[in-house]
């Protein structure tokens, strides 16, 4: 496992926090101190550059 901001193989580990509400499942690197739970990573991957069929039609402009 290496860590995304520092690139770091050694000090990172995960981690598993569990709350009344549920579990939390998270990376945390000790070197620099990044810390990011998997939900917050899946939300944030980049868009895909992929256009949607039909939004380049003139009769399809709002």
């Amino acid at each position: 496992m290496t860590c995304p901001k520092c690139k770091a193989k050694i000090g990172v580990m995960r981690q598993v926090i569990f709350m009344d509400t549920g579990t939390v499942d998270s990376s945390r690197c000790i070197i620099c101190g990044y810390l990011a739970s998997k939900d917050h990573l899946k939300q944030h991957k980049k868009p895909s550059k992929r256009k949607q069929k039909g939004t380049d039609r003139p009769d399809m402009a709002a």
